[in-house]
């Protein structure tokens, strides 16, 4: 893959969980820390493919692009929070060093938008979701409106993504089965976007 033939930009940076094993599409001998997914959209057919590697490899497609870094999701409770304000600095260091704490995690978010933008990314780390899927399109839709409560819309498109999960499990069964092999998982609830769905949706069925 030409880079210059392709548009390219972050779509998620995440921890790599026990119990997964991921591979860079820039090679080597495989991912044990953090990793990143890139979005690559051919400029001439538009077919978007899926870029997964680690953080070395990660800086430098960040650095051609001229992309800013993402803050790290990371979901186990015995490590510090995601990154807003140092991202460059995080991808400089690779990932011997853990992020340092975002404010705006804790200050800014919605809470109802936090909640949403968890449970995507949750399943993205279950499903080992590729970019150019509805959940990633979420997760960008989440990060750009972080501040503001979800449309009913955005909330029921979750729901219905959750609803066709494999294995049948709820939000909380997906959490769940991760901290089976996870036990620093760190708690998630999505009380708040249930509420939503049953007040303005009545009838719908609840999958989050």
């Amino acid at each position: 893959m030409a880079a210059a033939e392709y548009d390219i930009h972050p779509v998620a940076h995440l921890r790599l969980l026990s119990g997964q094993h991921k591979v860079s599409d820039a090679g080597g001998t495989g991912i044990t820390d953090q990793y990143y997914v890139f979005s690559a959209i051919n400029k001439t057919s538009g077919r978007e493919e899926s870029i997964l590697c680690g953080i070395a490899a990660a800086r430098d497609l960040l650095a051609i692009t001229g992309a800013d870094p993402l803050p790290l999701f990371d979901p186990l409770k015995h490590l510090p929070e995601p990154t807003a304000g140092s991202e460059r600095e995080q991808a400089r260091q690779g990932e011997s060093k853990p992020p340092r704490p975002d404010p705006d995690v804790s200050r800014k978010w919605h809470p109802e938008m936090l909640e949403l933008f968890n449970g995507a990314m949750l399943l993205i780390t279950a499903w080992d979701a590729e970019a150019g899927t509805p959940l990633f399109r979420l997760v960008e839709s989440c990060r750009k409106w972080f501040w503001l409560e979800p449309y009913i819309d955005k909330i029921e498109q979750l729901n219905r993504i959750v609803g066709k999960d494999a294995k049948y499990r709820s939000m909380d069964g997906v959490v769940r089965d991760l901290k089976r092999t996870n036990p620093a998982l760190k708690s998630f609830t999505f009380d708040r976007l249930r509420e939503r769905l049953y007040k303005e949706r009545p009838g719908v069925k609840v999958y989050i």
